[in-house]
């Protein structure tokens, strides 16, 4: 997407809010945003209409998954300064589309995610619940009264 059109706070850098943050996600951020110098700040707090009053004097947010980007908070952004609503997804369901553009404000997204990742997260998602499956067939095929006492000969 063409972001010559956005008006920075300054020429290289913006002010941006990021909601949804658990201690992972600001690790990150601050190794990514390292060389480029945003002024980043972490809101543990889902984007609602009540937290919405948090992104003030933001020109940009960062929002997740759970976060509600309906045409109310929306308009709370557009009217608080916010232009630019970051994704950290590739999924837009929870984005009024519409509403954003009748705002003028400029929506942006993961594009895709790594075919990679999606076939280790699969694989792993796979191997544990079978792995479970496997240790409750083998448990109670073996020990059906679920005794685990050791004994050197047959119980009489």
């Amino acid at each position: 997407m063409d972001l010559a059109h956005v008006t920075w706070e300054t020429e290289d850098t913006m002010k941006i809010a990021v909601f949804s943050t658990k201690t992972y996600d600001r690790t990150f951020f601050e190794a990514a945003n390292a060389a480029h110098g945003h002024a980043l700040v972490f809101f543990e707090a889902r984007l609602t209409p009540e937290t919405s009053a948090l992104a003030a004097t933001f020109p940009a947010v960062c929002v997740f998954v759970n976060d509600q980007v309906d045409a109310t908070v929306l308009s709370a952004l557009a009217r608080q300064g916010g232009r630019v609503i970051a994704l950290r997804r590739a999924g837009f369901n929870n984005v009024d589309l519409a509403m954003a553009h009748d705002l003028g404000l400029t929506v942006v997204r993961v594009p895709a995610y790594a075919p990679v990742a999606v076939a280790e997260h699969t694989s792993s998602g796979t191997w544990g619940s079978t792995s479970m499956k496997r240790k409750r067939i083998c448990s109670s095929r073996i020990c059906p009264r679920r005794s685990f006492r050791m004994t050197s000969s047959p119980a009489s």
